[in-house]
């Protein structure tokens, strides 16, 4: 146990019920109303500019993902999707709360897959990624970090800040609006991804 470890467990022991309720009420409630508010937000853009939106269930913010409704290659098979989630292969242990506004362990913002089967299998994918296309360059240029293989993140910028004020005040557009933002500019930035998607389909000829 290093030194870190121990004084936090010491902290945490000096009044543990205290801590449990916090912890059981950061989950519960403020955690659970925050995840919400991002979701209804995303739904709503989603709604009024004509994305599709998919995935899991009401609550499981990570696991839906969202795209132009033109990314429709042919029945229930998409070119990409994007996501709006943890940073991808991260570890993180923190409650996803913290993450979300930047105070747990990792990154949240916006994932950009592709659907690989669409394009011929992640092999053939690969071997058009490995060619370097030069859209590539130009996603990088609008804040896109590049995961390798035609996957990229653009962090979501959200604070402990925008989260204080919207749960202060009731107001949770101090923590949406940044996220809707950030979604016109998804919507700017997807004729880059339909020029990478173009590549991909001339690669499979």
């Amino acid at each position: 146990m290093n030194e870190e470890a121990r004084q936090a467990g010491i902290a945490i022991l000096k009044d543990l019920a205290l801590w449990n309720r916090s912890s059981v009420f950061l989950e519960a409630e403020m955690e659970k109303t925050a995840i919400a508010q991002c979701e209804e937000a995303l739904i709503d853009w989603c709604v009024r500019h004509q994305w599709i939106k998919g995935g899991h269930a009401s609550g499981d913010l990570e696991q839906n993902w969202f795209c132009p409704r033109a990314w429709l290659r042919e029945k229930a098979h998409w070119y990409g999707y994007f996501y709006f989630c943890r940073k991808p292969g991260h570890s993180s242990n923190s409650y996803t709360l913290a993450d979300l506004v930047g105070e747990g362990q990792t990154t949240f913002g916006f994932y950009f897959t592709p659907e690989y089967s669409v394009f011929g299998g992640a092999t053939l994918w690969k071997s058009y990624i490995a060619t370097y296309p030069e859209v590539l360059d130009q996603i990088a240029r609008q804040g896109w970090h590049s995961l390798g293989e035609g996957e990229f993140f653009l962090g979501g910028d959200l604070t402990l800040e925008m989260l204080q004020k919207a749960w202060e005040s009731g107001n949770w557009a101090y923590l949406t609006d940044p996220i809707i933002r950030k979604m016109d500019k998804l919507y700017q930035d997807s004729a880059l991804f339909d020029e990478l998607f173009a590549g991909g389909l001339e690669n499979m000829k």
